[in-house]
């Protein structure tokens, strides 16, 4: 598991929590504002040339948009190499859950299949009960 800066993690944990919370308390303004900052550290990263895995993979979490989330994941996935204790089977997962809402079940079962291995040879229970949860929800 990789170890993620410190100010980078407090950043990214401050701002989900953030978005969780205004979601749950239904305080539009505050979430819309707390995924803006987000996005614009995402960007900033890019801008820089400093993208980051975690950071990518964390605005797909919170993206609406099936395409948009997809190309964000695709995207953290893309950059895994250069971050070798990156978890890559967290991103399939997600990958694979937003590509079945697309109707793409056959790419999903692809990933899903090799991130319950992954999840499996981690020994991540949470991550292989979800990758097996998803593979019986569609049958796929």
């Amino acid at each position: 598991m990789r170890k993620i800066p410190d100010q980078l993690y407090s950043q990214i944990f401050d701002l989900s929590s953030r978005i969780v919370n205004a979601m749950e308390s239904g305080d539009v303004g505050d979430e819309e504002s707390a995924q803006g900052e987000l996005h614009a550290l995402h960007q900033i990263m890019l801008e820089k040339g400093e993208a980051d895995p975690f950071v990518a993979e964390t605005v797909a979490d919170f993206t609406e948009s099936p395409s948009e989330a997809i190309a964000l994941y695709r995207s953290a996935l893309a950059l895994c190499p250069g971050f070798p204790e990156e978890p890559i089977h967290t991103k399939q997962i997600s990958l694979a859950e937003r590509l079945m809402e697309i109707s793409k079940d056959k790419e999903a079962k692809i990933l899903l299949v090799e991130a319950l291995q992954i999840a499996k040879q981690l020994d991540d229970q949470d991550a292989v009960t979800e990758a097996e949860q998803l593979l019986e929800h569609r049958s796929i």
